[in-house]
């Protein structure tokens, strides 16, 4: 079989949607017929390698959809239905809210374990800002994220929305109320012991169900 022809063989077979195992397992029959006669093998051609390697890549794309401003918003929303107590009704919204309007990694809010609670974002780098004798912005010295290659700290300011029942710095006043001025991770439970970025996963997931 010819180069040419086999490419317009894997073309057909992925035209049939075979995943590219099953396609993987065709190339290997005539890979072995063509040795089994002493011909050129034309599976291993470098035109045929990419063409696979094109197919294996096709199914390793990231299906999810990126959370938008609605879905933000439906998520919050379903929050206050969902949660029992008081606390977990201000901690999982702003803890939502901070991450989308300050565009953080969730590693830089929530910790891995609960012994690394100390390498996210503590309760003493955040600052309520007034104006006028009204919070109106709030800012985040980030200490530790990825690519900081000089080890200076970075502000990241989010500013009030006052006409909008989804402002994230409105919920972190509440949060923060709640919390009280305990050291520790910013986000935590009643508890003070760090939020984990598995705990967070899981709860958006539930409440990304609860939402749709």
């Amino acid at each position: 079989m010819s180069i040419p022809a086999l490419a317009f063989f894997i073309s057909y077979l992925h035209a049939r949607k075979l995943a590219s195992s099953t396609i993987k397992s065709y190339l290997s029959a005539i890979s072995y017929v063509h040795k089994f006669k002493g011909l050129c093998d034309p599976t291993q051609a470098f035109l045929i390698n990419k063409l696979l390697t094109a197919l294996s890549r096709q199914g390793s794309y990231d299906l999810r959809l990126p959370i938008s401003r609605p879905v933000l918003h439906k998520l919050v929303g379903s929050l206050g239905h969902t949660k029992s107590s008081a606390f977990q009704r201000t901690l999982f919204p702003a803890m939502f809210l901070f991450a989308f309007y300050g565009f953080f990694r969730i590693g830089e809010l929530e910790a891995k374990s609960v012994n690394s609670g100390s390498a996210v974002v503590q309760y003493n780098q955040i600052r309520f800002l007034t104006q006028k004798g009204n919070v109106h912005m709030t800012k985040i010295t980030i200490k530790k994220f990825k690519h900081n290659t000089t080890n200076r700290p970075f502000d990241i300011s989010i500013e009030r929305e006052l006409s909008s029942p989804f402002c994230p710095v409105q919920a972190m006043l509440k949060f923060c109320h709640n919390r009280g001025h305990q050291p520790g991770s910013l986000f935590c439970p009643a508890d003070l012991s760090p939020i984990t970025v598995s705990q967070f996963n899981a709860e958006l997931h539930r409440d990304n169900i609860r939402a749709t």
